[in-house]
């Protein structure tokens, strides 16, 4: 499976922990969740099935998560399923997007054997509102986020709806539009003009609702 920005196939190969999908149909919508971990991925995935589904504080290098697929009706149209992809937290300035993502495309082949074509229909990359964010090239792990993200929503025909979603919202709430205005005028500036849309998840079904309804028209 080759990812649309990228003509080199992806030499990854899933593991144990990792979830394939038995009942694929070619009509999926499939959206996978990143970040580091604790910035509220299962929180997201939890509220938007208002339910315990996802699990809490996974690391790419831990042993106790994989890829985990979760499946329900669109909302927008019944006939067709949304699947949601759970990964695992990276942390580690060895582990990037881009490992993430080469495992999603080892993913998509195994789950979707019939349907070579299949791809995601969109990212959403959740950031905790407190948490620093890099403001140009210093090789640390949020600069090597940016770089893949940049490469995501670029100006390219494999380009894919991405959304930054910011978590931690309630409890930074007085801080928080500062925080988030500084973000959006430096760092995610040139995100933000390729396309990418900000969310302000605050553990609504409106906020999940969000994003999913950016990335179905895009």
């Amino acid at each position: 499976m080759q990812w649309p920005w990228s003509s080199k196939k992806p030499k990854v190969e899933l593991n144990k922990n990792d979830t394939v999908l038995k009942d694929a149909k070619s009509t999926d919508v499939i959206i996978a969740v990143m970040g580091s971990s604790g910035v509220g991925k299962s929180s997201f995935i939890n509220t938007m099935f208002n339910d315990n589904r996802a699990q809490a504080n996974a690391t790419l290098t831990g042993n106790t998560h994989g890829l985990m697929p979760i499946v329900r009706m669109l909302p927008s149209d019944p006939t067709k399923r949304l699947v949601i992809i759970d990964t695992p937290g990276f942390d580690n300035p060895a582990v990037t997007i881009s490992d993430i993502l080469n495992k999603l495309s080892a993913w998509l082949a195994a789950s979707y054997p019939k349907n070579k074509d299949m791809k995601l229909a969109g990212v959403l990359y959740l950031h905790e509102i407190s948490q620093p964010v890099p403001n140009g090239p210093g090789g640390t792990v949020a600069d090597s986020h940016l770089k893949t993200i940049h490469e995501l929503c670029g100006e390219n025909s494999g380009a894919l709806p991405v959304v930054l979603g910011v978590t931690s919202w309630q409890q930074k709430v007085t801080t928080g539009n500062a925080s988030l205005n500084k973000i959006k005028e430096t760092c995610w500036k040139l995100l933000i003009d390729q396309g990418c849309r900000v969310v302000e998840f605050r553990s609504t079904e409106t906020s999940v609702s969000a994003v999913v309804n950016y990335i179905l028209k895009n």
